[in-house]
């Protein structure tokens, strides 16, 4: 995955509410503990790949590579440890 469709992926996770800032420092980002908006950056994922926006072959490898960056991204934040 390049670097503008990880951008992209990212984008959408955090429209989606799947990654947000820390509600304590404000900060931090880190994923958020809601299903319905995992599915939701998934279903981004899959449109975004539709439409061409991420360079991936397949609608699985867009929806592996959002579950990358949901991976990626922290589960508490690393200061307040929320």
């Amino acid at each position: 995955m390049n670097r503008y469709s990880w951008f992209v992926l990212e984008h959408y996770a955090k429209k989606a509410g799947a990654i947000i800032v820390c509600p304590r420092c404000r900060t931090n980002e880190m994923r958020a503990a809601d299903p319905a908006a995992v599915q939701t950056a998934y279903g981004m994922a899959t449109n975004a790949w539709e439409r061409g926006a991420i360079g991936t072959d397949s609608r699985e490898e867009a929806v592996r590579f959002m579950k990358r960056v949901l991976k990626d991204a922290k589960l508490r934040c690393p200061v307040c440890l929320v």
